[in-house]
């Protein structure tokens, strides 16, 4: 199951991040656009972020070697997740601040890109 939780946070992460690089402007009207419904958007980001963090958490809870990346990326989803539904106007903000740069998006999928890469070969 671990095998297979890696190879779908690989794809995923491959793939969000890869269009972060491309298309960072339709990243930033996305937040800015979801930053814009407040509370509820904030809802909707941190229901996506702790899922996904959850998945990982409880069926990647590796703590050795360099796959403990994934473990942990997974974790601090959980994180965002509840502090996005616990606090959802501080997410609001981190959202509609988000929204002023594409540049940032470019930067942080170019993260991604090489989480997936690493984990790939891990």
């Amino acid at each position: 199951m671990e095998e297979s939780v890696r190879h779908f946070a690989i794809g995923g992460l491959f793939f969000i991040g890869l269009s972060h690089v491309v298309r960072p402007v339709v990243w930033a009207r996305f937040f800015g656009w979801i930053g814009s419904a407040g509370d509820v958007g904030s809802f909707v980001n941190g229901m996506l972020a702790i899922t996904w963090g959850l998945f990982i958490a409880v069926f990647h809870n590796v703590w050795t070697g360099l796959p403990v990346l994934l473990t942990v990326i997974g974790w601090l989803s959980v994180l965002k997740g509840a502090v996005y539904l616990l606090f959802p106007a501080f997410g609001t903000r981190i959202m509609t601040t988000a929204a002023t740069s594409g540049t940032k998006f470019r930067l942080a999928g170019a993260a991604l890109l090489v989480v997936a890469a690493t984990l790939a070969f891990a």
